[in-house]
């Protein structure tokens, strides 16, 4: 028979030989009790001892127990990921504070059970289900390693959300070069007016737009103005910082022609020392969010069709298309390795070109 105590039980087999019982956490799932088995070889006394050493794991974790999600993520297991990659430490604090904290922020560890998650998982959807499943599952884990948890809810099978969701409708319209002209003699005096002189005239994409500085420019006899684009910049993480250009290609001088580079010169004269065609006022790039939404809130109070900023370069590509620019050089204008780039992604011809391709099409024949 087995040796009884106020917790566990000791078993002997055979001399030597001793089988140790103790209780686990219930079964988070079904509620159920649960045992754990332990076989020593050793002596009586050293099997005693065992039991005694597993009953004070258990009442250490029995008392972690009324550790929560947000007590685990705030005074161990943030400090714990500061060794990984900033871009990856972001990815996480924004999973926890966007969908697990609102969530089980305030549930104790034990409590979690796999239905608690599966619903949890099931409310979201596929990108974000994935990215917030491998977050709770890390915690975890660290939870166990510590011995903070025996709850293995994590470690069980679940099912993702469906990752098959209808396609983004996306906006391809372009502007006219007289559309692009009659927004820019509207647009005077507005924050992004020279970022948008660059876009709209001189194909660049918005992050190297809002990272030219006035030292890149170069304004030549006869009213053209010369642009390095050397740098980009984005908002990352909450900052905007400067960041290099998309390829090695992307380096490349971009020539902005009269009028619109005599209204850039102006813009020069009255820039009173500022760094950036569009400064923040303290030197530093403007934050090409926050102008891209003011360009799209322009909008809304002009006659003018909204195009996105982004469409801006493909306004640029067509417009000189239209004008009978060979496709490679508009190519290399906009810093692509191929025409094919340019011709699959960029170039939108009008109605009117179409129809006098066709028209041309008909007198040959």
């Amino acid at each position: 028979m087995p040796k009884r105590s106020s917790w566990g039980s000791i078993e002997r087999y055979k001399p030597g030989v001793y089988q140790i019982r103790y209780p686990l956490p219930p079964d988070p799932d079904t509620g159920k009790r649960r045992q754990g088995f332990e076989t020593l070889h050793g002596t009586k006394a050293e099997a005693t001892a065992r039991l005694a050493q597993l009953r004070m794991l258990h009442d250490q974790r029995q008392a972690s127990s009324r550790m929560t999600v947000s007590m685990l993520w705030e005074t161990r297991y943030l400090q714990h990921i500061q060794r990984l990659a900033k871009s990856t430490v972001r990815g996480y604090v924004s999973a926890y504070n966007a969908h697990i904290a609102p969530a089980f922020g305030a549930w104790d560890l034990e409590r979690l059970s796999k239905r608690d998650v599966q619903e949890w998982l099931d409310g979201m959807s596929y990108g974000a289900a994935k990215s917030c499943f491998a977050v709770l599952r890390a915690m975890y884990s660290f939870a166990e390693d510590e011995e903070l948890t025996d709850n293995g809810v994590m470690r069980k099978r679940y099912s993702m959300p469906d990752a098959k969701k209808p396609a983004r409708k996306v906006n391809t319209a372009v502007h006219t070069e007289e559309e692009l002209r009659s927004i820019l003699q509207a647009a005077k005096g507005e924050p992004w007016e020279g970022a948008y002189i660059l876009s709209a005239f001189g194909g660049m994409r918005r992050s190297e737009a809002f990272g030219v500085r006035w030292e890149d420019v170069e304004f030549l006899e006869g009213g053209c103005a010369i642009v390095r684009v050397r740098r980009g910049v984005q908002l990352l993480g909450g900052e905007v910082q400067i960041v290099p250009t998309k390829t090695e290609r992307s380096e490349r001088d971009v020539a902005i022609p009269s009028p619109y580079a005599d209204r850039l010169h102006r813009l020069f004269l009255e820039s009173l020392g500022d760094t950036y065609v569009c400064d923040d006022g303290h030197g530093g790039p403007a934050n090409p969010e926050r102008m891209s939404d003011a360009y799209r809130r322009w909008h809304m109070s002009r006659p003018f069709p909204y195009v996105p900023w982004k469409n801006l370069r493909n306004s640029y590509a067509t417009m000189l298309h239209a004008r009978g620019v060979d496709l490679a050089d508009v190519a290399r204008l906009l810093g692509h390795t191929t025409p094919v780039i340019t011709y699959q992604h960029y170039d939108r011809p009008s109605a009117e070109q179409l129809a006098s391709i066709v028209g041309i099409l008909g007198e040959k024949k």
